[in-house]
């Protein structure tokens, strides 16, 4: 087994953990029609209406003025459709993923880093990682408990979370997530989340300390986050991500 494919494969797994920590919120259940309000800036928009019914603007998701944990801020917020994270790394380098979501969950992305593109979905369970200027892609199947983890758990969350304040990072207000130790990405650290769309915009643990820009929001398109066609496919054991929760 190829050992460096096997840790790229690991890393690939903790970004999107990282940058998908808001990406486990559950579904708010049918309460009838919505009041509808005028859009304002920051606001975030719900999935098209039916082709054959014109789309309206919906009512804002409600900011919690006082949350407690990351799951009253995952309560309230809603992920865009798609968006491109730059990730930059204290000493300068940068890692770049394209996400698209549903449900407010992240299905498929692919990430770019040391040569390689990494593409993850979650509807197939697998991932394929493609080196530069290659026609040959490693699959890796995920196992259900992979797959979980990465999404996370909303309920381990309110346990090993607690927000400590409000910041403002490159622009953007945040709440300040303190994570304790067994929290997501193994605890140990902070994290900021804008408190529009609940999207990491900064990352502390004893691994370092990582920002996180986002461009392109509701603007990738799926075929951007799919394996080329004409790709030949190799399939190896994929590892299990270290546990979130």
């Amino acid at each position: 087994m190829n050992r460096s494919l096997v840790m790229l494969a690991l890393a690939a797994l903790l970004l999107v953990a990282v940058t998908s920590l808001v990406g486990c919120a559950k579904k708010p259940a049918d309460t009838g029609p919505v009041a509808v309000q005028p859009s304002e800036p920051g606001d975030i928009p719900d999935a098209p209406a039916p082709a054959d019914t014109p789309a309206k603007p919906k009512a804002k998701k409600p900011t919690p003025k006082n949350p407690k944990s990351m799951a009253d801020i995952i309560d309230a917020v809603a992920l865009p459709d798609s968006y491109q994270a730059t990730m930059t790394m204290k000493d300068g380098s940068t890692v770049v993923q394209l996400v698209v979501t549903r449900d407010n969950k992240p299905r498929k992305m692919v990430t770019e880093a040391r040569g390689m593109k990494t593409y993850m979905d979650l509807d197939e369970g697998a991932m394929y990682i493609l080196p530069e200027g290659q026609k040959t892609a490693t699959k890796m199947l995920m196992s259900e408990d992979t797959q979980s983890k990465i999404t996370g758990n909303l309920d381990a969350f309110r346990d090993t979370t607690e927000v400590t304040g409000s910041e403002t990072v490159n622009g953007v207000d945040c709440w300040v997530v303190a994570i304790k130790e067994g929290g997501p990405g193994g605890g140990g650290g902070n994290t900021w989340l804008a408190k529009d769309t609940g999207l990491t915009q900064r990352m502390t643990s004893a691994a370092g300390d990582m920002s996180v820009t986002y461009d392109r929001i509701n603007d990738i398109e799926e075929s951007e986050v799919t394996l080329p066609d004409g790709i030949e496919v190799n399939e190896m054991k994929m590892p299990e991500v270290p546990a979130t929760n």
